[in-house]
């Protein structure tokens, strides 16, 4: 009967949840808490014994042997001085004035990666013969009195047009305290301000004498730049600004010339050489270095010593009609590297030619040499190639906006 009893209770209890019957709804009872509510007793602060020492907050930085610090070791150089540059500037602006460290090097040693765009960066460590560290500058102290009305006057020894590795002495006299100096890029005769560059010092902008000069005399690009210099009277408020406006060229003409580009450090040496154009690229000899150069279409460039000596065979290969097979010591490196499909070169279009080589590093750091060849019969070229020492494969890229020809 009890079982009937419990069945006939889940018979029930499902009718009610399913609406079929209408239940009476009980009023629940209260519920007493379990566990009793303890009102906390007052805690008395604990007293410390009078041979315990008080602590106190202590400075944190990084290990001193941190890894970084053996590349990237700007921080730690002997004369370098952190600068707060604005994120629009270039290193190579940055560096005017400064020709120890290229804007690449001084890129690395700060453990950046592009010298044109380095974000947000909150310090910079440059060298102290860069500008925008205040190398350069001299200032003396003393009072300037000036003709006529003019509060502060610039002037510059080498008028509008510097070139690059010159340079440029910039003078400056104002009657008032003291003078600031901000170079900034000019385009089209307006200046660009967030790329002004300002000398720093501690943490703030350098404040000179009334009367001094600046010697700007490394630019790494040429361009337009403008010098601000502002005037301040005792209480730190600005009374007269004046601008100069000057152009820089480089000093030596490039091979390769191209819009950003850093100014070559060289002039373009002339060599004897050889030229012979091929299906996939073209081999070049120079007599100076007794190497030929090997360019192929995918982009590599190879460098090969010429064993070449008179009397040697020539490749048997026979070219298809309308091509040829390369003899000499062209023929010898092209057979070495596996003919005309191994080689990537394919098969020569055309008798190899005596010509003038013009030769020339990009820059006194870099691995890049620039290469001419006005004096080709058809149409001459430039073209710049990359070699990293110790790696065999190099590499080229021919200047397409530079005809010779």
């Amino acid at each position: 009967m009890r079982r009937l009893a419990m069945i006939g209770s889940v018979i029930v209890g499902l009718l009610v949840a399913a609406g079929g019957i209408t239940a009476q709804q009980a009023t629940p009872a209260p519920v007493t808490p379990a566990v009793p509510v303890v009102t906390p007793a007052p805690v008395t602060p604990a007293i410390a014994a009078p041979d315990q020492p008080e602590m106190t907050p202590e400075a944190v930085a990084l290990s001193p042997e941190d890894s970084r610090l053996a590349v990237c070791a700007a921080p730690i150089a002997p004369g370098f001085a952190p600068i707060f540059p604005s994120p629009y500037s270039s290193l190579a602006d940055l560096l005017i004035g400064s020709d120890v460290f290229s804007p690449a090097q001084i890129a690395a040693l700060n453990c950046i990666d592009n010298t044109m765009d380095f974000g947000a960066v909150a310090a910079l460590w440059l060298p102290n013969d860069a500008f925008a560290a205040g190398g350069g500058i001299v200032s003396a102290a003393g009072d300037v009195t000036l003709a006529g009305a003019e509060t502060l006057a610039l002037s510059s020894d080498g008028g509008e047009m510097a070139q690059n590795q010159e340079g440029l002495t910039i003078r400056w006299e104002a009657a008032a305290e003291s003078v600031t100096l901000s170079l900034c890029p000019a385009v089209n005769g307006q200046i660009v301000t967030p790329e002004c560059i300002t000398p720093f010092g501690s943490g703030a902008p350098i404040h000179y004498e009334n009367t001094g000069t600046v010697e700007l005399d490394h630019f790494w690009q040429s361009g337009d730049y403008a010098l601000e210099a502002a005037a301040y009277n005792a209480g730190g408020q600005s009374v007269d600004l004046q601008t100069l406006y000057f152009s820089v060229r480089c000093s030596q003409e490039s091979l390769f010339p191209a819009d950003g580009a850093m100014c070559p450090e060289e002039p373009a040496r002339v060599v004897s050489g050889a030229y012979q154009a091929f299906e996939h690229g073209a081999m070049l000899w120079m007599a100076d270095v007794g190497q030929m150069l090997v360019l192929t279409d995918d982009g590599l460039a190879r460098f090969y010593t010429d064993t070449f000596q008179e009397g040697m065979g020539n490749p048997e290969a026979a070219a298809p009609e309308g091509l040829l097979t390369p003899v000499r010591g062209f023929g010898r490196v092209w057979e070495f590297l596996g003919g005309a499909e191994a080689s990537g070169l394919g098969w020569a279009m055309q008798l190899e030619t005596g010509i003038s080589v013009f030769r020339q590093p990009a820059g006194r750091y870099s691995f890049t040499t620039y290469y001419a060849l006005p004096d080709l019969p058809e149409r001459g070229f430039s073209f710049a190639v990359t070699q990293i020492p110790g790696v065999a494969d190099a590499y080229w890229v021919q200047n397409p906006n530079v005809a010779l020809r």
